[in-house]
């Protein structure tokens, strides 16, 4: 329900478009309900991906997004925490909506909104499988001992 949920913001926006945002919480009376913490401790941020319900990962249509993999979405994939990403770029090559993430398609408001509605319906063990199958995908496509070899090779 409406009275269950916050929603926890970490990191450091452009001063201009935070004072932005905090502006349109408080207008749109969710003062309550939206928590900036700011920068953390990078020895908490394991906790905080651990403790939350969901994970949101918004990466707008750039063509830097494009051709760009976020190193955060990796953290997110192996946290044990659902994620919530954008279908920009390559993201797509690798996760797929229900299986192992949950995909907003473009970018809106109205798309977050409903993937995190749709987390918040989900059981558990629903949780649990689209974490877990994020998990595995890190492991086959993103563990940097997968490279060394070739990176070491290309270095000499």
């Amino acid at each position: 329900t409406s009275g269950q949920w916050v929603f926890d913001v970490y990191g450091a926006p452009p001063f201009n478009d935070y004072s932005d945002i905090k502006d349109c919480v408080c207008a749109l009376g969710l003062k309550d309900k939206v928590v900036f913490h700011g920068q953390v401790r990078h020895k908490d941020i394991p906790g905080i991906l651990l403790s939350s319900d969901c994970l949101i990962l918004p990466r707008g249509n750039s063509l830097q997004n494009k051709y760009g993999f976020s190193t955060k979405l990796s953290e997110y994939a192996v946290s044990g925490t659902p994620v919530i990403l954008t279908d920009t770029g390559v993201l797509k090559d690798y996760f797929q909506d229900g299986k192992n993430c949950l995909l907003v398609r473009g970018y809106s408001a109205e798309g977050f909104l409903e993937q995190m509605k749709r987390v918040m319906q989900m059981s558990d063990a629903e949780k649990a499988e689209i974490a877990s199958n994020a998990f595995q995908l890190a492991g086959r496509h993103f563990d940097y001992r997968l490279f060394t070899n070739s990176l070491s090779d290309f270095l000499r």
